[in-house]
């Protein structure tokens, strides 16, 4: 497929975008990653009015936005490319992701495009298509600006799945649930975040991440999280030459959880996980594939453990909220 330009990529685009407007009691105290609303400070019943962007995934109306867009709402309007304006339900919800899936009875909706996140590149361009302020349908350009980018939110008490892809393209209140698209007029993230502290910092859920949630967002309304257990470290250098690794691939294992399903696998503090489900294990992406396996998974690992490798089974549990 031949890259598009920038007018036609938008265009094209377009059509799938989405306006949705909800409103829900205030919420108050916003963390220096701050999703993205449009708050009403002026209303006096302390009602917030959330404005925010969706985009669809399938003809038959499946739309998918942020979570925190749609949380709470006492009611939640999508406003089509074509205009009308027509009443939306929560199908699903990931609340690690920040994602929600919605359902409207609006007939046959052209679908965008779903790309390949893996494969998106610093320095890339991309557009970003949202509701910023209200101005519907506003498109920005910019670039990808870094990937598996994380963060906890300020209070400690959450901590976003994932790697980020971050962009200097202007997303600002309003953007939230909006697509980011490549050259090739595919979605590869889902406007998310923005750091407060200045312009031009804009977070995204990678595509794929959201891609894996969704079959089950749409049968369930959930995805359980699986939970192996392990606090885990990146491989160094040096630690893998103490610990005769001929490389330093792999994730060190810093402490195991009692009880946890790595304690009763047999995964010790000390390990270096190799392998985990058939794939090379690494310290960002190993959390979210023990995560996404889900509960009551048994998955099979490679450790390295006094200089020799060791193969376990893991069965995996629910995560603790």
């Amino acid at each position: 497929m031949a890259p598009l330009d920038f007018v036609t990529l938008a265009r094209t685009l377009d059509a799938s975008v989405v306006t949705i407007r909800t409103s829900s009691p205030v919420r108050r105290g916003a963390s220096r990653f701050h999703p993205f609303g449009f708050a009403d400070e002026d209303d006096p019943r302390e009602v917030q009015v959330a404005l925010g962007t969706g985009f669809v995934v399938d003809a038959r109306g499946l739309i998918v936005t942020n979570n925190h867009v749609v949380s709470g709402g006492l009611d939640i309007l999508v406003k089509l490319a074509r205009g009308d304006e027509i009443a939306a339900r929560v199908v699903g919800r990931d609340e690690e992701l920040d994602i929600a899936l919605l359902r409207v009875d609006a007939g046959k909706l052209p679908a965008a495009p779903l790309g390949d996140s893996d494969a998106v590149q610093v320095g890339e361009w991309i557009l970003a298509i949202g509701n910023p302020f209200g101005l519907d349908h506003t498109v920005t350009a910019g670039i990808v600006s870094a990937v598996e980018r994380t963060f906890k939110e300020s209070d400690g008490r959450r901590t976003v799945y994932g790697s980020f892809i971050q962009t200097d393209a202007s997303i600002n209140p309003g953007n939230s649930g909006g697509p980011l698209v490549n050259s090739l007029g595919q979605v590869i993230g889902v406007a998310v975040a923005i750091d407060a502290r200045g312009g031009g910092i804009g977070f995204a859920v990678p595509i794929n991440m959201v891609k894996a949630v969704l079959p089950a967002l749409e049968k369930n309304g959930r995805a359980p999280r699986g939970f192996l257990g392990v606090f885990l470290a990146p491989l160094d250098d040096e630690t893998a030459k103490n610990l005769g690794l001929p490389d330093n691939r792999g994730v060190y294992v810093a402490g195991v959880v009692d009880g946890s399903p790595a304690a009763h696998a047999g995964v010790e503090k000390g390990d270096v996980i190799l392998e985990f489900a058939g794939a090379p294990a690494d310290a960002k992406s190993l959390p979210w594939r023990a995560a996404l396996a889900g509960p009551g998974k048994q998955v099979a690992a490679k450790l390295w453990r006094s200089g020799k490798t060791v193969d376990v089974e893991v069965t995996l549990a629910r995560q603790p909220r």
